[in-house]
């Protein structure tokens, strides 16, 4: 896969980097559902009460424009 930093730098990955940007091809599969989980979180937590109505909206809200914003630059598959 190719580096998200491309050219930019000389000299080798730190390790611990590489073990970061391994997973990058699974977060580009996982990120709606990633962001539903979310969103389904921040309901559960208003219904609880830890959230109030108007913050689990916020997060709701914040959480489908991030996903606009992804999906503008990761098309869906199929």
């Amino acid at each position: 896969m190719a580096k998200l930093w491309g050219g930019r730098f000389s000299g080798e990955t730190d390790p611990v980097m590489a073990a970061f940007n391994a997973s990058i091809g699974f977060d580009c599969q996982l990120y709606e559902a990633d962001i539903r989980g979310s969103q389904a979180y921040a309901r559960a937590s208003a219904k609880l009460g830890i959230l109030s109505a108007e913050e689990a909206q916020a997060i709701h809200d914040g959480l489908e424009r991030v996903l606009g914003e992804v999906r503008r630059f990761q098309p869906r598959r199929p």
